[in-house]
């Protein structure tokens, strides 16, 4: 084999690899073969250590990002990690890019860093030095994570990325994030394969430390570095680094500086040459952002893209001894070429880092590396002066000096930002900066909806959930579909959205649902956002344009309105892509099976059970719908209702909805969401899903809890109550006790005080109001008419004609409104919140202890109801199946070798269909030759979760599956020859059926 030298001649070599590899597949074998050698040549001369070298990869955004995990966020100069840039999304393939960044720690004449492998020579591959920076030692994923094996094209995996669990670590055998998460995250997040923890559409997590240090002691550092990248347009052209370095040893760091080395050639590989600039972005009057330009506008390919400004601030500094962040301090740029780095030794690099140009041991002359009054910042305005066409820069952009004692810890951070002009720059640093202030959060989409699809014959059913609803900004659903297959030019997830530069900015829907908000129409801020029609929101989508046989991938994403206050566009959830598949659902319709009888529920419409005698006349009913007769237990079920609903993360004080399994139980949901207007928002649960039809909300409702002993007189109620305005929308409970509280006269009817058994409680804010009772005694008002107010004044009880019921009542000459006994309730700054009507008539039934009387608004349904009902099981019926087993065909018959359905090898397949749930197929040639045998088992496995450990996203089939493919392989795993076939379809209960097809290669 040829020595690695004679390979890299060129620093283009590796690109010239990449093209073959994917423009020129004939090519792949002998490419795969050049690639492995290159690495095990590599492997051989850096040692073990580089097999811990590994992607780190950003692309969710326009600034795209392939670097790796030794302090390199580009230019990496390994075999694994080769040809690592930070470019424009179209624009890799001709390299328009940030050549190197590097990661830098120093002090006096021990400088850590990787940018000085990449020189040019043939030190800049593997078999030059050693890097000082090097990753913690078994830190790639496939060391210690077993799962571990979602790779780049180099066969390299990634580092531990957000929305990747497959790259996470394993703790007792469980994914879990390693990394640093956003405010407000717990524990318990970091197995949460849905990653509620990060704060942008990919966060990564990568540790390394200066143990390889060359030529030099180690100072004992490890860095813990997270990245962050954003699909949302208002930060796509922004990436961050935020590092923690931590000083492991037991010696105290003194005058430290940390940063960056970059050179930042943004030009295209025959034209690299550009200017650098910079900007004092808050206006304080220090530089604080460098940024790099082409000045000639030269634009081989018409991408309009090559004059844009690609910014770099430090967004995170050390700490001054006061406490306040350092900030950039030293920034110092020189002329550099496409084969130079600049400085290369430790002692030619400190003397630039710490600002000292009367080092003896700056190599060259001092004025090629300091520029203008500034000793510690260089002034920029010499470039253009001095190079008119532009030329090539190294720079370094450092922060410091400052201590870092043993075992403590300091932070920096940098933000990237490709902008397309300098005006937009100013904004887009004030945002990144916004966002880094704000721990990396910027804006962000709505949640994304979790997921349901149920798969049948010809049609697929998605439900999902309302939780992106309680995003203040949120305004709709869109859904979209891809085919289930790995043929590439399939999967897409609809038809593309290009702008006017060809760029690929969306995908059209399938549906798309928003609120009724008069928000509608083109985004003001993009044209090529549709925010939708005014439709009204839904949670269901039935898709019948399918095939039987074919999977399919369903996606459901949310979206915000536009921020108009930010000027932003609107903000949509990830579509399900790069391992998010909360919010997708893999289905596969096919034909059910033969012989089954669905299960189904005992009533498809339900009413009240309770009669609660205060509303005779309200209306209200329960729908069922069956939509997994496949999960019907054959139990019985209880539906009640809540005075508060758990919705994600809030509680909402209105009402709810709990399914209790009564046979097993236990709650299958509690404290739900009702129906609301769009129709479809309950989940699924036990195999329905329950829409409710409530009564119209308005008024107080004030009632008996169910269970009470009371009951109403013939005439008259035995309570009833009004809510005044400052009782709000607040549920009051009003409890029979049996101990007594003394209390005093209303104002105005006498002064007496009454033993009272009732304790009253504001249900939703918890407070007591029982201090706050005064008694409306009739007859301590108009004490000489005992003939019309019964009883004396200071008694009272809950008897029924007893103390407080007044014989005025029974003459029909007035109302218990106006002359029945009372109790006021007020608030703690004196303010009337009820007036309860305690009549009391002698034909009623009295409270017991411990009952409870009920104010507050009106709900759908009356509190205390409650509904029943129970399922029947799915049964698979021998006999049905019988009389049946004919109607079992194969498709397509005859099966030729071009048939529609017939892609790729893998898809190379025929199909028995109306088979039963279970049955044996034994396949014969036309000699009586056993081919194959079939073991058909058309139960589905239920509730499948394609993110294990997520708890959101799951994909649900019906249980009886009547088809079964088969791959036309025989039992030596060859494939059939042309010929014709004899099937017999075998039942567990011995019955049988034949049939013939024929194949035709």
């Amino acid at each position: 084999m040829l020595k690695l030298s004679v390979y890299l001649k060129t620093s283009n070599f590796y690109l010239y690899i990449i093209k073959n590899l994917y423009f020129k597949s004939s090519r792949f074998l002998i490419v795969t073969t050049i690639l492995l050698s290159i690495n095990v040549n590599a492997q051989d001369e850096i040692g073990e250590d580089f097999e811990d070298i590994v992607w780190v990869y950003h692309a969710y955004g326009d600034l795209r990002n392939w670097g790796s995990n030794y302090g390199l966020i580009t230019g990496s100069s390994t075999s694994k990690t080769c040809c690592s840039y930070m470019y424009y999304r179209n624009t890799f393939n001709n390299p328009q890019n940030a050549w190197v960044i590097g990661f830098v720690f120093a002090v006096e004449d021990n400088v850590i860093e990787a940018h000085s492998l990449s020189n040019g020579q043939s030190s800049f591959w593997p078999g030059g030095p050693p890097m000082d920076w090097m990753p913690v030692k078994e830190s790639a994923q496939e060391h210690f994570n077993p799962k571990s094996g979602y790779s780049s094209f180099l066969g390299t995996p990634y580092v531990a990325s957000s929305d990747i669990p497959s790259t996470w670590p394993l703790k007792d055998g469980e994914p879990y994030w390693p990394g640093r998460m956003k405010p407000g995250s717990s524990d318990a997040d970091k197995y949460n394969e849905l990653a509620p923890f990060s704060a942008s559409d990919r966060d990564i997590f990568y540790a390394f430390d200066d143990r390889n240090n060359v030529g030099k002691d180690p100072l004992g550092l490890r860095v813990e570095v997270m990245s962050y990248d954003y699909g949302a347009a208002f930060a796509a052209g922004i990436i961050f680094y935020d590092y923690l370095i931590i000083n492991t040893s037991d010696k105290d760091i003194k005058d430290g500086y940390a940063g960056w080395y970059a050179k930042l050639g943004m030009g295209f590989s025959d034209n690299l040459d550009y200017y650098l600039g910079s900007l004092d972005s808050d206006q304080d009057g220090e530089v604080d952002v460098i940024y790099s330009y082409d000045p000639k506008f030269y634009d081989p390919k018409g991408w309009n893209t090559n004059t844009r400004n690609f910014g770099m601030k430090m967004v995170k500094s050390p700490l001054s001894p006061d406490g306040e962040e350092l900030g950039m301090t030293d920034f110092h740029v020189f002329k550099v070429d496409d084969q130079d780095i600049g400085p290369k030794t430790d002692e030619g690099m400190w003397p630039i880092i710490s600002s000292n140009p009367d080092d003896p041991d700056i190599e060259g002359d001092p004025s090629f590396y300091f520029h203008g009054d500034n000793v510690r910042i260089d002034d920029t305005d010499w470039i253009p002066e001095t190079y008119e066409d532009g030329a090539m820069f190294g720079f370094f952009m450092m922060s410091g000096p400052f201590d870092l004692a043993a075992g403590d810890s300091t932070r920096i951070s940098v933000g990237f930002v490709l902008s397309p002009d300098n005006e937009t720059l100013k904004n887009d640093v004030n945002l990144m900066q916004e966002m880094a202030d704000n721990d990396f959060l910027g804006p962000s989409p709505p949640p994304a909806p979790a997921v349901t699809g149920v798969a049948s014959d010809g049609k697929v059913t998605l439900y999902w959930d309302n939780g992106a609803e309680t995003d203040p900004n949120f305004e709709g659903y869109r859904v979209f579909r891809k085919y289930g297959s790995s043929i590439f030019h399939l999967n897409k997830w609809g038809k593309e959205i290009l702008n006017l530069k060809g760029d690929v900015v969306g995908h059209i829907p399938l549906a798309q649902y928003d609120k009724i908000n008069n928000i509608k129409g083109s985004d003001p801020f993009d044209p090529y956002i549709n925010l939708g029609s005014d439709t009204g929101l839904k949670h269901s989508f039935v898709d019948t344009n399918v095939t039987n046989g074919l999977p399919y991938v369903y996606a459901v994403t949310s979206y915000s309105g536009p921020l108009l206050e930010k000027e932003l566009s609107s903000l949509e959830s990830p579509i399900g892509s790069r391992g998010g598949f909360g919010n997708t659902a893999y289905v596969v319709p096919f034909q059910e099976a033969i012989g089954v009888i669905d299960g189904s529920s005992s009533e498809d419409t339900l009413f009240p059970v309770v009669d609660l005698q205060q509303y005779p006349d309200d209306s209200y009913y329960i729908k069922v719908n069956s939509i997994l007769p496949n999960l019907f237990t054959g139990h019985e079920y209880e539906v009640t209702f809540t005075d508060t609903v758990f919705f994600f993360e809030d509680t909402l004080y209105e009402q709810g909805f709990s399914l209790f399994d009564v046979d097993s139980g236990e709650f299958l949901v509690e404290n739900m969401m009702i129906t609301d207007e769009s129709g479809d928002n309950t989940p699924i649960a036990g195999g329905v899903r329950l829409d409710f039809y409530g009564r119209d909300a308005q008024g107080t409702d004030a009632m008996w809890v169910y269970g009470s002993t009371v009951k109403d007189g013939a005439d008259f109620p035995y309570w009833h109550a009004r809510a005044f305005g400052p009782a709000g929308d607040d549920f009051y409970e009003i409890t029979i006790t049996e101990d007594t509280r003394s209390v005093e006269a209303s104002s105005g009817y006498g002064s007496s005080t009454y033993q009272i058994p009732l304790r009253i409680m504001n249900a939703t804010t918890g407070e007591d109001l029982s201090s706050n009772m005064f008694v409306v005694d009739m007859i301590g008002k108009f004490t000489d008419d005992d003939d019309k107010y019964g009883g004396s004044s200071g008694s009272w009880d809950l008897l029924p004609g007893g103390a407080n019921w007044n014989p005025i009542l029974s003459t029909g000459t007035t109302t218990y409104e106006k002359d029945a006994d009372k109790i006021l309730v007020k608030n703690a700054e004196g303010k009337n919140l009820l007036l309860i009507y305690t009549v009391h008539p002698p034909d009623g039934t009295p409270p017991s202890i411990g009952d409870k009387f009920y104010v507050g608004p009106t709900n759908p349904f009356p509190r205390g109801q409650s509904f029943r009902f129970s399922t029947i099981k799915s049964i698979v019926d021998p006999d049905l199946v019988k009389s049946e087993l004919d109607q079992v065909r194969v498709v397509p018959n005859p099966y030729l070798a071009s048939a529609a359905w017939d892609i790729g090898r893998a898809t190379r397949k025929l199909a028995f269909v109306n088979l039963p749930p279970e049955c044996t197929i034994d396949i014969f040639n036309v000699a009586g030759e056993h081919v194959y045998q079939i073991d058909h088992k058309g139960v589905r496995s239920l509730g499948t979760r394609i993110t294990p450990g997520a708890g959101r996203g799951f994909t649900y089939t019906r249980e009886t599956k009547g088809v079964h493919e088969w791959e036309m392989i025989n039992k030596n795993q060859l494939e059939v020859a042309s010929g014709m076939y004899i099937y017999v379809v075998t039942t567990p209960s011995g019955y049988q059926t034949t049939g013939k097809f024929a194949v035709i290669r």
